[in-house]
This record gives C-alpha cells, structure tokens and sequence, in this order.
C-alpha cells in the first residue's frame, strides 16, 4: 500500500511495487517543471527521491 500524499496527487506522480523494498515512482514531465535551460528543476526530481525513500518500506505493526 502506497501513502497518499495530495501534492503527489497533484503531480501526479505514479508508483509501481517492485519488490517488498522498492518501488518506482515516476511523472510525466510537463513544461512547468522545467528551467528555462530545459533541465528538469531540483524540486521535481527531490520530490520524486521523497515519495520513493516514504514508500519503499511498509511501517511494521508498530507504526516504525
């Protein structure tokens, strides 16, 4: 089970389990989330390590 997180939602970020300890987290790239160099802004690309490192490890019984 994945965590909802609304601005994730409204990135619309994608996640697909992998294994029990990994997942990928991918978007669709709009224009907004580039600089005008054409790079793909930090912000994005953190927000996407997040939203893995959150979701890659189910929290055991204990809430940990």
């Amino acid at each position: 089970m994945f965590i909802p997180q609304p601005f994730d939602e409204f990135l619309e970020v994608r996640y697909e389990r992998i294994t029990d300890t990994s997942v990928k987290v991918t978007l669709s790239i709009k224009p907004v989330f580039t600089a005008s160099s054409g790079f793909i802004r930090g912000g994005i690309i953190s927000t996407l390590a997040d939203a893995a490192l959150r979701n890659a490890v189910s929290p055991d019984e204990n809430g940990r």
